[in-house]
């Protein structure tokens, strides 16, 4: 998305071309300097030394990129030196760079860019470096945790969200089905420990389910090929009192926050407890132990990460209006 405002319609593919060619050649350098130009910053963005630049610069000027004397980007060429159809994607261009330049040289400047971030300008470099390059994903979190730390700051009205299945899995944990298949994917045990740390300093302000119900067949293509999306309504608060109440990650009460209070508050939903208010509210018996079936959900989609789980927290009862909304029955797992 950020890629299309700054760089809409035909402009953004030939910047995309460009870089793919600075990718074939291996030149990270030059590359991280194109894109910091592209989006309407200077070379003065880049912690690198006179030499540096004026490396990166000279390469930019050879490939007929960059007039010797510009310091910012002139109106994209209509038709570059080498017009191959690209060889790389711009996921191809990460593994290019980092196959022949080493391209995680790449995140210590960027990871230095972080603290001089001051306008939105500087945000749409940072965005595109990504987008375009392709970062590791611990930056874009790290960018994205920051922009919410500062807009917050600001006292700007912004909240920010995660799931249950980003708080209790991590990569290692994948398996070859489809019920695995989400998007963001599951990423590292230090991606995990960043979104907790991000609950315990007030920077995630909610839980949400990503609630996607697919059909079997849609799901039965591994992780390369089934669609996006899992079901997590029925699942969502035993697994994370199971995983994270449980063992004293966090409390009981800032779950309820998670999942109840701060999302009512920011959408404006549902009544409080208080005697006469409408009853919205759901009550679930913390001490019940059950396995997570997926025949057992009322949801129509059935794929979900955590199957097979065992949790504790059996929800007996939802009131909406102060109407029952549903009720436990026998062996139900709610």
């Amino acid at each position: 998305m950020a890629q299309d405002l700054l760089f809409p319609g035909n402009i953004l593919s030939l910047h995309r071309a460009a870089v793919d060619k600075l990718a074939r050649q291996g030149d990270g350098d030059a590359a991280l300097l194109y894109l910091v130009l592209a989006a309407g910053g200077n070379s003065g963005a880049l912690p690198w030394g006179p030499e540096k630049v004026e490396g990166a610069k000279n390469t930019l000027i050879q490939l007929g990129l960059l007039p010797s004397d510009a310091a910012v980007l002139p109106p994209v060429p209509q038709k570059l030196e080498d017009d191959r159809p690209p060889e790389y994607t711009s996921q191809d261009i990460a593994q290019a760079l980092q196959d022949r330049k080493g391209f995680r040289d790449l995140v210590p400047a960027v990871e230095q860019l972080l603290g001089k971030v001051l306008s939105p300008s500087d945000l749409k470099i940072l965005y595109t470096l990504y987008d375009f390059l392709a970062l590791p994903p611990e930056v874009l979190l790290t960018l994205t945790g920051w922009c919410v730390e500062q807009a917050k700051a600001k006292g700007l009205d912004v909240t920010c969200e995660t799931t249950p299945h980003y708080l209790v899995f991590n990569d290692t944990m994948l398996q070859e089905d489809g019920r695995f298949k989400m998007n963001p994917p599951i990423r590292s045990e230090a991606d995990r420990q960043a979104l907790l740390a991000g609950i315990q300093d007030g920077t995630v302000d909610m839980v949400a389910t990503d609630h996607a119900p697919h059909t079997a067949e849609e799901k039965a293509g591994g992780l390369e090929k089934s669609l996006n999306g899992i079901v997590g309504l029925e699942t969502a608060f035993p697994v994370l009192y199971t995983q994270l109440v449980r063992p004293g990650i966090l409390t009981l009460a800032q779950l309820v926050d998670l999942m109840h209070t701060n999302p009512a508050k920011r959408f404006g939903l549902g009544g409080g407890l208080e005697v006469g208010a409408p009853a919205d509210l759901t009550v679930f018996d913390l001490d019940a132990c059950y396995t997570i079936r997926p025949e057992d959900f009322l949801s129509q989609g059935k794929s979900s990460p955590f199957t097979g789980q065992t949790v504790y927290g059996k929800c007996l009862l939802t009131l909406s209006g102060g109407t029952i909304a549903w009720q436990a029955k026998g062996g139900d797992q709610g």
